[in-house]
């Protein structure tokens, strides 16, 4: 039966001594495509973040006003 893993082969000839290469050169595919997506991610939540933060100092200001401010522009 064959596995489904796809580096078990690696994994099996790593351990073995038959090959000598990093295994960050069969893994660095996966890393790249979950970092990406990663690192997109995370500048969503930024993104929203900052957009949420600057609508609520604008309801803010909106429902409060500035006359009772202490500090002018």
């Amino acid at each position: 039966m064959a596995s489904d893993n796809p580096y078990a082969m690696f994994t099996g000839a790593k351990l073995a001594k038959a090959i000598s290469w990093s295994w960050w050169l069969v893994f660095s595919p996966a890393i790249i495509y979950w970092g990406t997506g990663a690192v997109i991610l995370l500048l969503a939540w930024i993104v929203i973040i900052i957009y949420w933060l600057v609508e609520f100092f604008r309801f803010l200001v909106k429902k409060r006003g500035t006359e009772k401010c202490k500090f002018k522009a």
